[in-house]
C-alpha cells in the first residue's frame, strides 16, 4: 500500500466503494468560510416591514384628518 493510501486509511472515514482505484468518500464538506447565521435580506425585509407600517399609520391620520377638517368646514359653511 502506498504511502498516500496508508494516510488516507489512517483518517477511518466512511468509504463507500474500495474495490477500484477510484472511490468515494462519505463526508461532510464544510465551508470554507462560515454561514452567517443571520441573513441580511432577513433584517432588510424587516427594516421595510417596519418602515412601511409606520408610513401607512401616518397616511391613515392624515387622510383622517383630512376628511373631519373638510366635513367640518362644510358643516359651518351649511350653518353659516
Amino acid at each position: 500500500v502506498s504511502g498516500a493510501r496508508q494516510d488516507f486509511e489512517a483518517l477511518n472515514l466512511p468509504v463507500t466503494d474500495k474495490s477500484s482505484p477510484y472511490f468515494v468518500v462519505e463526508a461532510v464538506a464544510e465551508p470554507a468560510t462560515p454561514i452567517p447565521t443571520t441573513n441580511p435580506l432577513n433584517r432588510r425585509l424587516l427594516v421595510g416591514g417596519l418602515v412601511g407600517a409606520i408610513l401607512g399609520v401616518v397616511a391613515a391620520v392624515a387622510v383622517d384628518y383630512i376628511q373631519r377638517l373638510r366635513k367640518a368646514r362644510r358643516g359651518a359653511a351649511l350653518l353659516g
